[in-house]
């Protein structure tokens, strides 16, 4: 099974960056600490969803996967 790991838009990323960043900058001083621990939860979640996404063809079926949360078995002769 031969794996294409799929691209990760600069521009996505810095906006999701800028989003948690400016966020962030609210919530150090005073420190809230839960809500701190949230962001970095959430910077780390989508994290591993970029960079465990990637289609794999495997037999007759495109395989797409996205970390834990997109496990999908596409039969290749359906796409159109």
């Amino acid at each position: 099974m031969k794996k294409y790991p799929s691209k990760i838009s600069y521009g996505l990323v810095l906006i999701i960056l800028a989003i948690i960043i400016g966020s962030t900058i609210s919530m150090v001083s005073p420190p809230k600490w839960p809500a701190l621990l949230i962001n970095l939860m959430v910077l780390v979640f989508i994290s591993y969803l970029l960079l465990n996404t990637y289609y794999a063809i495997s037999g007759n079926f495109l395989v797409v996967k996205s970390g834990f949360v997109v496990n999908k078995k596409i039969d290749i002769d359906t796409i159109t």
